[in-house]
This record gives structure tokens, sequence and C-alpha cells, in this order.
């Protein structure tokens, strides 16, 4: 995995693949306190991932607040 590091931040860039359509993520911040890897959901909007009927919401915490989301099954993830 190809990580940088700006002097505050670890970033990487990821490769996600949904239903046939796939999407490079440039400067995606490493949390490694985090028990879930969240990606904003209008950035997956361009490859089609978006809430659908059936989707569970979750809940997000942290220092900031809360924020909701749903969770989807990648094709494929990759660095």
């Amino acid at each position: 995995m190809k990580l940088s590091y700006d002097g505050q931040l670890i970033t990487t860039t990821l490769y996600v693949e949904f239903r046939g359509m796939a999407l490079e993520i440039n400067e995606v911040i490493v949390d490694t306190g985090s028990s879930h890897t969240v990606i904003n959901p209008d950035i997956l909007e361009e490859i089609g991932v978006r809430f659908e009927n059936g989707d569970v919401i979750y809940e997000a915490y942290g220092i900031g607040g809360t924020v909701p989301f749903y969770t989807k099954v990648m094709d494929n993830i990759k660095n």
C-alpha cells in the first residue's frame, strides 16, 4: 500500500469498482482508529453507488459528533 504523509495526515489512493464501474479516489485519509472506511457518497454517485431500499443506515461517532451512513458491498477495492 502506497501511503503519503504531509506532516499531519496519512493519505492514500483507492480504486473502487461497483457493478462494473470503476473510480480512482485520491487523497483518502487513513484513520487507524476507525472501525470502518467511510467514503463520501457524493463521490461514489459517479459510479452508481446510491442509497437503495433495504440498505441499513448506521451512525458513526467521532470527536466532531455523529454522521449517518449506509453500507454497500463493492466489487473490488484496491490501493
